[in-house]
């Protein structure tokens, strides 16, 4: 159930990732996006949304993502305020 957003990572964001991974020597490249996607977007969505009830699942080649949230109106509110396409929605 709920509904998923896909969103791909802006070339533009590479430099911020890129600070995460000097901030934390040792963690690779993808766990560098990891970091970066979660504080970034589950902050906002913890924030704004006042809600934990979504799951971030970062692709294996780093460069998209996908949120699943359990509540249509979070991923609706997502989708206006922040963007990204809709994967799936709870049938």
């Amino acid at each position: 159930m709920g509904t998923i957003l896909r969103l791909k990572i802006a070339n533009g964001h590479r430099p911020q990732i890129g600070s995460y991974s000097e901030a934390h020597p040792g963690i690779s490249p993808f766990a560098a996006v990891r970091l970066w996607v979660v504080e970034r977007y589950g902050g906002w969505i913890e924030r704004e949304l006042a809600t934990d009830q979504f799951e971030i699942l970062l692709a294996p080649c780093g460069e998209q993502f996908d949120i699943r949230f359990t509540f249509e109106d979070h991923a609706t509110r997502f989708l206006a305020e922040v963007g990204g396409q809709i994967v799936r929605e709870a049938v």
